[in-house]
């Protein structure tokens, strides 16, 4: 089975729990089923997001066509 893509669309100010606890849920189910169930992707329409508490996360994802 082919994993399913999820997309992490990062806008300014995000709260890092917003990210990090559905993000670190997805992680944690393909670390329990052993196998990769889900393919995380981060993307953001600026190549540099500042959180809302001023941490600058890099993006290396771009917007998907589709």
């Amino acid at each position: 089975m082919k994993p399913q893509i999820v997309y992490f669309l990062l806008l300014p100010e995000v709260l890092m729990i917003d990210l990090a606890g559905p993000a670190d849920a997805l992680l944690f189910a393909n670390r329990i089923s052993k196998k990769q169930l889900f393919d995380i992707r981060y993307i953001s329409a600026v190549p540099k997001v500042t959180t809302s508490l001023g941490m600058s996360l890099a993006i290396d994802g771009t917007l998907p066509e589709q």
